[in-house]
């Protein structure tokens, strides 16, 4: 067994990804999204942040099953039990829609639309090139969230 795999044993579950991503988010200036997490100013309760099990533990009691995210009811506070909820990504992506007090980073085509989003019947589609790739982000009921998806998934 490998030796991180001894200390908790969670490494295995699902929700220890998104732990770690989260921890990323707020701590590492290499990660493309901290540039809205942690240089904002966004942080991890210390529960959470020095134990995967107790992060975990309240995801589970808190109704978390495979499909649904961990969002923060209130997108200017830290991650802790008391500003953070499961919800499904289409609740999720509503929080990052920009508001009157909130920076526009959606740069525009010239047919409208932002960078990395196309119309679709389904409503958007966000995709990017990566390697030479075109990985499909997902669909999305406005042009909007399409762009989150895209600027969240982008390099830095």
């Amino acid at each position: 067994m490998a030796k991180y795999n001894r200390k908790h044993g969670l490494r295995s579950h699902p929700l220890y990804r998104v732990w770690v991503n989260i921890k990323s988010r707020c701590y590492n200036p290499r990660v493309p999204c901290y540039r809205w997490y942690g240089a904002k100013g966004i942080s991890i309760c210390d529960d959470w942040k020095n134990s995967p099990a107790v992060f975990i533990g309240w995801a589970l009691s808190a109704g978390w099953h495979p499909g649904l995210e961990i969002d923060r009811k209130k997108g200017n506070e830290n991650y802790s039990p008391n500003n953070c909820r499961c919800v499904t990504h289409a609740v999720n992506m509503q929080n990052c829609l920009p508001s009157k007090n909130h920076e526009r980073r959606f740069k525009r085509r010239a047919n409208g639309l932002p960078i990395g989003v196309t119309p679709h019947r389904r409503g958007f589609v966000a995709k990017i090139g990566i390697s030479g790739r075109t990985v499909y982000l997902g669909f999305f009921a406005s042009p909007e969230l399409a762009a989150q998806a895209y600027l969240c998934a982008r390099p830095s």
